[in-house]
């Protein structure tokens, strides 16, 4: 009986049970399993987006100076993966918060599921705040770069996608 209360405590901690919140609920707006063909117009209204139909194809994990399609780290947030978004008003300003989003946060991300470190960091323009950290479900909106804050929230939600996959 004790390796078996052992066992469920385990299963508990690993799943999120009794670990503090990071962030805050979003609405969530399906999708999932849904694709949708690769350039199509996404139906989602929050943003950022943090769920619904998404591309077929789902984004590379790393860091980005360009824009990665919202249909496509969607899909890498469907598979427990978290993105972290961030405003840059020229190219110069983009590659320069990749890179420090590159060293501070992706650098010390741990591996998640499939030994893989399931981070997109990218330039997405459409939200309110300049940076944030989205997992299916969930959104934290940053007012500037706090690679601590990132990594809780990523640390929090990895692997918390509701599909197990790559």
């Amino acid at each position: 009986m004790g390796g078996f209360a052992l066992s469920i405590a385990a299963l508990a901690v690993a799943s999120g049970v009794g670990q503090p919140d990071v962030g805050e609920a979003a609405p969530l707006e399906g999708g999932i399993g849904q694709h949708l063909p690769q350039g199509a117009t996404l139906p989602q209204r929050n943003r950022p987006p943090s769920s619904g139909p998404h591309y077929a194809g789902r984004a590379a994990y790393g860091s980005f100076s360009s824009p990665v399609a919202p249909g496509a780290w969607i899909h890498a947030l469907e598979h427990g993966g978290i993105a972290v978004l961030f405003k840059c008003g020229t190219q110069a300003e983009c590659d320069s918060t990749a890179r420090q989003l590159g060293d501070e946060v992706y650098a010390n991300a741990r591996d998640g599921a499939f030994g893989e470190r399931k981070l997109v960091v990218t330039p997405y323009q459409d939200m309110d705040s300049p940076v944030a950290a989205v997992a299916w479900g969930r959104v934290l909106r940053l007012d500037h770069i706090d690679a601590a804050q990132i990594l809780a929230f990523y640390d929090r939600y990895l692997d918390r996608g509701p599909e197990r996959a790559r």
